[in-house]
């Protein structure tokens, strides 16, 4: 629970906010609710879950945009010290 609730460095979002697209409640016995059945999810609660993947897709997107912000960074850290090497054939390596 505790890696799951932890936002990561990259997506600046944790692994459970990634999947569902919320913050973690812990529930207590009375919060615990049954999985829906495939007929009640194809009637009043279909929008629910429409919202729920569009809700997750951008998260997806979020998390893609901070991958490649971070990625940029990590280039440029690394490159501060970075130096051209040149090699020819029977170099040392």
């Amino acid at each position: 629970m505790a890696f799951s609730n932890t936002p990561h460095v990259t997506s600046r979002l944790s692994p459970f906010c990634m999947l569902h697209r919320r913050e973690m409640v812990v529930p207590s016995l009375q919060d615990l609710k049954a999985k829906l059945s495939l007929e009640i999810r194809n009637s009043e609660h279909a929008r629910r879950f429409e919202n729920l993947k569009a809700n997750l897709r951008s998260a997806y997107k979020l998390a893609n945009e901070h991958g490649r912000k971070t990625h940029s960074a990590n280039k440029r850290y690394y490159d501060r010290r970075a130096r051209d090497r040149d090699f020819t054939v029977g170099d040392f390596v």
